[in-house]
């Protein structure tokens, strides 16, 4: 094996809550795993006490609600922290890393639209600008059918949709802030009679656009 002396990649993994994702980053690891890929995966929230916190105020139970400025500085401490003791480490000694969630969700997520990505992007200059972005778009009413016939916290509440369809349409602007932006179609890719072969098909597109990357400097 030829040692890699480049720096990793930073990707980031990103959708509307129902949309697949956190299936597909199952998916990933395993085949990271089985692969022997020089690749690491870290989610947002991360599990340290502000992410626990930003976790906490999330929960419908809560008592406490930030607006979308406070949220976007404590979802950038929490990046920081992440950053700093395991992003950075490893992309300097050439390892890959996938983040499920990232910046991109602070952006997605501010419903007020007080805040432009420009100034989501300027509390988060510290970070490394991703190497891919995947987002795996659906439709918010589709999402919350997934969601709602697992019991999850969103769920078909009016409210809920709404702050979906702000956060997909978000998503999708993302294209105009970045050129390596990929949205991937769940619905006209996952087209199949089983669930298993949608996963299965949302996933060999998914590695379609991965691949490459995860595996530039892998020789055997």
């Amino acid at each position: 094996m030829v040692p890699n002396n480049e720096r990793g990649n930073y990707i980031i993994l990103d959708g509307i809550s129902g949309s697949g994702k956190d299936t597909q980053v199952d998916l990933l690891k395993h085949y990271v795993d089985k692969n022997a890929l020089d690749c690491i995966f870290v989610q947002e929230p991360t599990a340290n006490p502000i992410g626990a916190l930003l976790k906490a105020t999330n929960l419908k139970s809560s008592d406490v609600a930030f607006d979308d400025r406070t949220k976007a500085h404590l979802f950038a401490a929490d990046r920081a922290y992440l950053l700093s003791t395991v992003i950075e480490p490893n992309l300097a000694k050439g390892t890959n890393v996938i983040s499920n969630r990232g910046l991109t969700s602070t952006f997605a997520s501010q419903t007020s639209g007080d805040l432009s990505y420009q100034d989501i992007k300027e509390i988060n200059s510290f970070m490394p600008d991703p190497s891919l972005i995947l987002i795996y778009d659906i439709p918010p009413y589709l999402a919350s059918e997934r969601l709602s016939s697992r019991n999850e916290a969103m769920n078909r509440d009016e409210s809920n949709i709404q702050k979906q369809i702000i956060a997909r349409n978000n998503y999708l602007k993302l294209s105009e802030y970045y050129d390596n932006v990929v949205v991937l179609d769940t619905v006209k890719i996952g087209f199949r009679h089983t669930k298993e072969d949608s996963i299965g098909a949302l996933f060999n597109k998914t590695l379609s656009h991965l691949n490459p990357i995860l595996t530039k400097n892998k020789y055997l």
